[in-house]
């Protein structure tokens, strides 16, 4: 089974809606997941891999456990926390098999082939499945606003947030400008590599 994050099931709340999606042949419904909501800091504290690129390819399959996945190639444009790699292979649990058998995730992200994307995602289990961090608190879309402007778009679908002393707050969509988003995820780069305990 897959680790779910501890940040993600603060207060218990998060595992009746997670971790039955893991058990061979379930068929979830698009019920909202729940996550401790973080600021950007946060997440990027969080964070095994995070990554800016262009969704080229998926593939989906199943685990000898009944797990479904897809296998989301990525052509990676920046590396902001994690191994320099041109191209990566970001494993996610829940697609759609060829069979018409398929699990999807409540609160986690989807991805499209096109999609030029920003990922923060948590350590991969011995499976290589990984968890965006925060459920979709973990992936901006790149679009182009009517004005011609780069923004970076948290749609949050189908996840309800709660704060640190377990207030829920309304699930919503988060916007902000793209060069914003790039400037503070360097700026947590920054951060994190300064507390990081000096090489021996």
């Amino acid at each position: 089974m897959l680790r779910i994050p501890l940040l993600a099931i603060a207060a218990g709340v998060a595992i009746g809606f997670i971790a039955p999606a893991f058990l061979p042949g379930y068929q979830s419904r698009p019920e909202a997941g729940t996550a401790v909501q973080l600021d950007l800091d946060e997440a990027f504290l969080a964070s095994d891999l995070v990554v800016e690129g262009l969704v080229t390819d998926a593939r989906s399959g199943e685990l000898g456990d009944g797990t479904i996945y897809t296998d989301w190639d990525l052509r990676v444009e920046r590396t902001f926390w994690g191994e320099e790699a041109e191209t990566r292979t970001i494993r996610l649990p829940g697609g759609m098999l060829a069979t018409g058998r398929g699990m999807l995730i409540p609160g986690m992200p989807r991805l499209v082939e096109g999609e030029h994307v920003v990922l923060l995602l948590e350590e991969p289990n011995r499976d290589g499945l990984r968890l965006t961090t925060g459920l979709s608190q973990g992936k901006y879309r790149i679009v182009t606003s009517s004005r011609g402007e780069s923004v970076a778009v948290r749609t949050g679908d189908h996840v309800s947030l709660i704060t640190a002393r377990n207030t829920r707050v309304a699930d919503r969509n988060g916007m902000l400008g793209y060069a914003d988003l790039v400037a503070r995820l360097e700026a947590a780069r920054q951060e994190r590599l300064a507390a990081a305990p000096a090489p021996r």
